[in-house]
């Protein structure tokens, strides 16, 4: 030791002694060595604070420092680290004791849970057991109730039934005895009212009736009658409230170019139609004459013909076909106006050009004036719908507007050719309704 002391070592300190009160200091011996034995981390804490290995040397069991202030140092980092490690341990303990508290707390709620239970369990019982005493109270005074009145409503459903039947012997039976013979089927029928208690039996007597003379007109019809009827039916669900239509127009006639047709073109006809069952069509679905927009604006006189699967159409005089028929699966739209013109536009898929056609309208260029003596319109519309829905499964839509747009002008190399217009507006009290406006110029 006296030689230690000469040599300048004059602090000392055992190993474990030297680790436990400086660890602090470093980040690798805080909170505790694990880098190996004791003396390791002694030499970790000098060598971490820079000490010189001169400044120091390693005994068996001590650690000897030769200056002061490497031990003042020592000092001063332990005492700058003391208060994060008072704190750090405050921390701890802090957060020990308020667990503590929050089980104790825990532990109350749950107390105070079980016991609230308890009591609304009770509450419960004691409420329901009060439902129960009033359900079967007014069960009670309802039956007595009941029992008061029923006796009151027998009587009022004999003296009803009364009444009815004596208002069915005396007004409703005389009435109806013979309508079968009756000129209008019983419609003109005056059917004497009843009290006001049989206001409901009087409206279903008359409902009956309408029903009966409905099913009895029906089942009368012939075949070709009860077509005819559907077809205008479904005319009256398509234009009702959205084109002014006459629902008196017959569907008997088809095939108007026949019809009409003089001594000098049936002959023409009969030839035109021959030819054109060899397009693989066996019958004339719809045949009339129309005006036609030609692609340049202009327009002209044809015959348009519906067929089973094709689009027609044919010149005016001889009947011959103009270009290759448009197939009825092509036909995606049928346009018309909201007022009381002939105007119609087929519109087809590209590369088809869309078919503009009137009934009655005034071609200049032949100085023609087609006109029809009936409504043959909504015949045409129904009847190319009803094709057209048979052929591709898919009903095209009859739209009705103000402007149709169309596309007659377009071909296989130009299928994106200019659209045109036909602008609709209602004429003046003086003048025809539904007159039609062509942006392009029609000459019609």
């Amino acid at each position: 030791n006296v030689r230690v002391r000469r040599a300048g070592f004059a602090y000392r300190a055992e190993y474990e002694r030297f680790l436990q009160r400086y660890k602090m200091t470093t980040p690798e011996t805080w909170p505790n060595w694990r880098g190996g034995a004791t003396r390791d981390g002694v030499v970790h804490l000098l060598t971490a604070h820079g000490v010189s290995t001169d400044h120091y040397r390693l005994g068996k069991t001590k650690v000897f420092l030769k200056e002061p202030r490497d031990l003042f140092r020592f000092e001063d980092l332990r005492a700058a680290r003391l208060p994060y490690v008072v704190t750090k341990l405050q921390t701890q303990w802090r957060g020990v004791m308020h667990r503590r508290a929050y089980k104790h707390m825990l532990a109350a709620v749950r107390v105070q849970q079980y016991f609230r239970a308890w009591r609304a369990r009770t509450n419960y019982a004691r409420i329901r057991a009060a439902v129960t005493v009033q359900k079967h109270m007014r069960a009670w005074r309802a039956r007595a109730d009941w029992a008061k009145r029923g006796a009151v409503r027998t009587l009022q459903k004999h003296f009803h039934a009364f009444l009815a039947k004596k208002w069915f012997l005396s007004a409703v039976l005389p009435a109806y005895k013979d309508v079968k013979n009756h000129p209008t089927l019983g419609k003109t029928v005056k059917l004497a009212k009843p009290t006001a208690l049989l206001e409901d039996a009087y409206d279903y007597v008359r409902d009956m009736a309408k029903v009966w003379r409905a099913h009895y007109m029906i089942s009368s019809l012939s075949p070709a009658d009860t077509a005819e009827m559907k077809a205008k039916i479904a005319a009256y669900d398509e234009f009702k409230d959205k084109k002014p239509w006459d629902p008196s127009h017959r569907y008997t006639v088809v095939n108007y170019v026949e019809r009409d047709a003089g001594p000098a073109r049936q002959p023409l006809w009969s030839t035109a139609t021959a030819g054109l069952y060899q397009t693989g069509d066996s019958r004339i679905l719809f045949a009339t004459d129309v005006i036609k927009v030609h692609h340049t604006s202009k327009c002209e006189l044809r015959t348009l013909i519906i067929t089973e699967n094709h689009i027609v159409k044919a010149d005016h005089k001889n009947f011959k076909l103009h270009k290759t028929p448009v197939p009825l699966t092509k036909v995606e739209e049928i346009a018309l106006s909201k007022h009381a013109d002939t105007w119609f536009v087929i519109k087809c898929a590209p590369p088809e050009r869309d078919i503009v056609l009137a009934l009655n309208a005034t071609c200049e260029k032949q100085k023609l004036t087609l006109t029809c003596d009936d409504d043959r319109l909504h015949q045409l519309v129904m009847v190319l719908a009803k094709r057209v829905a048979e052929c591709t499964q898919r009903r095209p839509p009859i739209t009705f507007n103000d402007s149709i747009t169309y596309n007659n002008t377009r071909t296989d190399k130009k299928p994106n050719a200019p659209t045109s217009s036909i602008t609709f507006q209602a004429m003046s009290a003086g003048g025809a309704a539904g007159g039609a406006e062509r942006k392009t110029g029609c000459e019609c």
